[in-house]
């Protein structure tokens, strides 16, 4: 008996069928976990533009009394420093977030790329705490 008659005609129907169906489903589930992802993406990126706006504001007030001042006062400069980084990081998370609404892993490896590398410090700041679990196993210093 060759392979292609194991079943019968009317079984083999119902195979395929539930194939059919179960692929249906998938599909599905993939739209919604694709439409949830992005939708957070969106609501982040809306969070994020609220907190750049914040620094930015901060930052134009801080150089302006930066500049008044002369450059002579530390604290000021200190202060500076801090509202520009938090600045960058902000532009960084935006970016990241905007690409993350079309394709979500790459806008997550432009995040960790940066901070990866030029900021180390705001990955314990920034990025949330189960993330950073994540990461400090993937990338532990032996």
């Amino acid at each position: 008996m060759a392979i292609y008659e194991l079943f019968e005609k009317e079984h083999a129907e119902d195979v395929f069928e539930g194939v059919k169906h179960a692929s249906e489903d998938k599909i599905g589930r993939h739209f919604f976990s694709t439409l949830v992802t992005r939708f957070c993406f969106l609501l982040l990126l809306i969070a994020d533009s609220a907190w750049l706006v914040y620094n930015t504001v901060f930052m134009v007030l801080f150089a302006a009394i930066h500049l008044l001042t002369g450059r002579k006062l530390r604290l000021i400069d200190r202060m500076l420093r801090r509202v520009a980084l938090n600045f960058r990081r902000s532009v960084v998370c935006w970016l990241s977030l905007l690409i993350g609404l079309f394709s979500p892993p790459f806008g997550i490896m432009v995040a960790c790329t940066y901070f990866l590398m030029y900021d180390k410090t705001g990955m314990d700041e920034v990025v949330p705490a189960p993330l950073q679990a994540q990461f400090k196993d993937i990338f532990k210093s032996e």
